[in-house]
């Protein structure tokens, strides 16, 4: 536990995935086209995409579902009114707010106790990861950005984060006055390397295969949650054994 007179050390956390058990950027496109706001034709391609991966059809992957995804939803944001993407937004947030994991709010929970600044960054809109850094009490966050004129949403200022959160956790590092003595970062795919590489500890929370491969080559710890069963994966002489489940 840090004394009075040392910086506080950090945490950073993941979101989607993560955290929270869905995406909430895909749960937002849920929402547009639930409400209308995705034209019926690209709306289906969505589905279908999803429907794709899911199944694992002619080895579609989450990025292909994703590449579909994402080019549609940056057209439509920008058609918004800052009302009803503020209206979007929250009904999200409360369907997914506790529709979490264990092992990370445990997690978060017990380093709050212990003194630790904790950081969301998320490649989901910057409104969506507000609320829920309020809601857990976190210390700071960083989204995807979109900037509002007047009742509009200007599309030109949408800025994305999830290439760049490395250089987000630097940004939160040095406005707290803080370091990486101690820090523990946690992520759940290879979109997360950069800022985990970043940490003294970093955790790969249910990694995919690109995100496992290279906590494997690094010695990381891993930790899989599946049912109500926290499995730590520790590595010792060359591969990974189930240890204990302690945080």
């Amino acid at each position: 536990m840090p004394t009075s007179t040392s910086k506080k050390p950090f945490a950073v956390f993941d979101i989607d995935g993560t955290i929270i058990r869905w995406q909430l950027y895909h749960s937002l496109a849920d929402n547009l086209i639930k409400n209308g706001h995705i034209p019926t034709k690209q709306a289906n391609q969505i589905i279908e995409s999803r429907e794709k991966w899911q199944k694992r059809q002619f080895g579609f992957t989450f990025l292909d579902y994703e590449n579909v995804l994402v080019p549609i939803m940056q057209k439509t944001l920008p058609t918004l009114s800052s009302e009803t993407y503020k209206k979007l937004t929250t009904e999200v947030f409360e369907h997914n707010k506790d529709r979490i994991y264990t092992f990370t709010i445990n997690l978060i929970k017990s380093l709050k106790l212990k003194g630790y600044l904790i950081f969301l960054i998320s490649g989901s809109m910057e409104a969506l990861v507000e609320q829920v850094a309020t809601y857990y009490q976190c210390d700071d966050f960083a989204g995807s950005k979109l900037t509002f004129e007047g009742k509009s949403v200007n599309g030109q200022d949408l800025i994305m984060t999830h290439a760049n959160k490395s250089d987000y956790l630097k940004i939160m590092v040095k406005r707290h006055d803080t370091d990486f003595t101690d820090s523990i970062g946690v992520g759940d795919t290879d979109g997360d390397i950069e800022m985990l590489k970043l940490v003294e500890n970093p955790i790969a929370f249910n990694p995919n295969s690109e995100l496992f491969n290279f906590a494997f080559n690094n010695q990381w710890r891993i930790i899989v949650e599946r049912k109500n069963v926290i499995y730590n994966l520790e590595y010792n002489d060359g591969k990974y054994c189930l240890g204990n489940s302690e945080l």
